[in-house]
């Protein structure tokens, strides 16, 4: 079994490959920047390194002895000291020359559905720069291209269930009819780890998503559906979404929505997810069927 460098280790996806190597047996080298690991994890099989992916000698010395590694790190609303170029690009930049450095040539990525080097908004551009980066690099890679990621602890589907539970409408920016395939966060840690283990997954970029695709309106439905309330929605226009999510840009640490995020929610987000079911063996599970009891707790 391999010894697996996690970048991201706490993070939301990152709990969840996390789980997934352990369970296959592996052992994990898990990358914190602040915090610490669940105590749910076991003491044996896990590792803990303080770094930063900022910096790049902490980097180097934290892969020592490992057999691959995971770059999970990424963020989706930037702030002063944390771009996205900065973390999504330069992050990676120095993940991958560090894993070169201490001699580990197998590096899985995490970018994004919708990653392209026109795309609408620095979010996927940045992805899309580190994907190249990691490309021309020499490494065996391979890279995962999740839609939207739903799980106990996702950021998206439970503020859904949230709003469909307390609030008597749920705001939604535009006519919420980009269409989304969310994707099971335990699917996509089995995507990592069935990755790593296959030699046939080397050089190629999966795009994972759900069996199911939704208009951003047709999933708000199946949310509200899941806690037992009548989706009842009230459209903003762009109009004045984008002036009001650009104000709270300023005034918030932490804005409830973006300019950026608005302009993703517009545009479509869906894949064939054929080489991840056949080359992976991965069956994504529906959004109705994974975790149906916990969102909106």
């Amino acid at each position: 079994m391999a010894t697996v460098w996690v970048s991201g280790a706490t993070g939301f996806v990152g709990q969840g490959v996390l789980r997934a190597l352990i369970e296959a047996g592996h052992g994990v080298r898990a990358l914190v920047h602040r915090g610490q690991l669940p105590r749910s994890f076991p003491d044996s099989g896990v590792t803990v390194v303080r770094g930063n992916v900022l910096d790049p000698a902490a980097l180097e010395s934290s892969m020592e002895e490992c057999d691959a590694a995971i770059h999970l790190v990424g963020i989706i609303v930037e702030k002063r000291k944390a771009s996205f170029y900065q973390i999504h690009y330069l992050g990676a930049v120095n993940a991958v020359e560090a894993a070169r450095a201490a001699g580990v040539r197998r590096f899985l990525l995490m970018s994004a559905l919708g990653a392209k080097s026109d795309a609408a908004t620095p979010y996927f551009r940045t992805k899309w720069m580190a994907e190249e980066y990691l490309r021309t690099g020499g490494m065996d890679y391979t890279i995962m291209r999740p839609s939207i990621i739903f799980g106990k602890d996702d950021s998206l589907v439970n503020l859904l269930a949230r709003m469909a539970r307390y609030l008597p409408f749920v705001p939604v920016m535009g006519p919420g009819n980009g269409r989304l395939q969310p994707v099971w966060l335990e699917d996509v840690a089995t995507c990592f780890v069935r990755a790593l283990e296959k030699q046939e997954a080397v050089g190629k970029a999966y795009d994972l998503g759900g069996p199911k695709q939704y208009t951003f309106n047709e999933l708000l439905d199946a949310v509200a559906g899941l806690v037992g309330k009548k989706s009842r929605r009230v459209h903003i226009p762009l109009s004045v979404a984008r002036p009001a999510a650009a104000a709270m840009e300023l005034l918030l640490p932490k804005p409830p929505i973006t300019r950026d995020q608005i302009t993703m929610l517009e545009q479509s987000n869906i894949c064939d997810i054929s080489s991840m079911t056949d080359e992976l063996g991965v069956e994504p599970s529906a959004l109705e069927d994974a975790f149906p009891d916990y969102y909106g707790e």
